[in-house]
């Protein structure tokens, strides 16, 4: 679990402070965010290409304002945003519950998107982790939240637009 901040892990070499895997947290979860928020933008241009056309409910839902403001740093509201999205795409898969599983921990462990950042933000407990199983586990699930993009991106590339379909019927 992500929650143990003030971590030491020994190693070979000698003990692996706290500072070094808030610094790491804090990249994965910025990394976890910032895809998020891409595939937001990606699942909203598609829905209007291919499904719903230019639909008020998504004219807003990828502006940067939106994804700032309303959305912001919180991961629990970027992933329900994708989910929503990536449903109304009607695609064969599901949304990997693995990657949606690794999101509301990282969540969990960092609701306001700071406490990583910020010294004195977490609480005062100790966990011992593996770093290197951690980075690998983060790694995967970061890597699988990436390829349900292209996934869905690829499901789409081979089929006509809304436009394109428009233009043919004439």
């Amino acid at each position: 679990m992500i929650a143990g901040i003030n971590v030491i892990r020994r190693s070979r070499s000698g003990w692996v402070l706290a500072s070094i895997l808030t610094a790491c947290a804090t990249l994965y979860r910025q990394a976890f965010e910032l895809q998020l928020k891409n595939m937001i933008r990606c699942f909203v241009a598609l829905r209007a290409n291919y499904v719903d056309g230019r639909a008020p409910e998504l004219r807003q839902s990828d502006s940067e304002e939106y994804l700032k403001n309303k959305l912001g740093h919180d991961l629990h509201k970027l992933l329900d945003q994708v989910k929503k999205h990536y449903t109304a795409l009607d695609l064969p898969e599901p949304f990997p519950k693995s990657v949606e599983n690794m999101i509301v921990m990282l969540h969990e462990a960092d609701r306001s998107g700071t406490a990583f950042r910020c010294a004195g933000s977490l609480p005062e407990t100790k966990e011992y982790v593996d770093f290197p199983d951690l980075a690998t586990m983060l790694d995967k699930a970061y890597t699988l939240l990436s390829d349900v993009m292209y996934y869905a991106e690829d499901m789409h590339d081979s089929v006509p637009t809304l436009d394109e379909a428009t233009d043919q019927a004439y």
